[in-house]
C-alpha cells in the first residue's frame, strides 16, 4: 500500500476505504510490486474493467480539462518509484511516467 497526499496541503491522507478522496486505490498500489502503476491498477481493478486509457483531456498536475466540461482538480497524489499517480475529481486517475501521461477513470 502506498501513501497518498492531499493535493492542497501536501499532508499525508489517512487511509480508509470509505474516504471519498482515495477509496481503495492505496491498497491497489504496492511499492514492493515491481510492476508499473497502470499494470497494478489493471490487475486489481479487473472487475471494474481494468485500466482503460482515455484520451481527450488536457493534462496538468493541478487539473484535467475536457472540452465542454468544468476542470477536474487534482485532489491527491502519490509517488510510486519513478511515477506520479494523481487523483482527480470524477474518479479520474493520471499516471505520469517517463513515457508520458495516461489517464483513466477508475470508479
Amino acid at each position: 500500500m502506498i501513501t497518498f497526499f492531499d493535493a492542497a496541503t501536501d499532508e499525508p491522507l489517512p487511509f480508509s476505504p470509505n474516504t471519498v478522496v482515495t477509496g481503495y486505490l492505496p491498497m491497489m498500489l504496492d511499492d514492493t510490486d515491481p510492476r508499473p502503476a497502470k499494470e497494478q491498477l489493471d490487475w486489481h481493478y479487473g472487475h471494474g474493467g481494468g485500466w482503460q486509457p482515455y484520451s481527450g483531456f488536457r493534462y496538468t498536475p493541478r487539473a484535467l480539462y475536457h472540452p465542454g466540461d468544468p476542470p477536474q482538480p487534482c485532489v491527491a497524489y502519490a509517488r510510486l518509484r519513478g511515477e506520479m499517480v494523481r487523483l482527480y475529481r470524477g474518479a479520474w486517475v493520471a499516471i505520469e511516467g517517463k513515457d508520458g501521461v495516461e489517464i483513466a477513470r477508475v470508479d
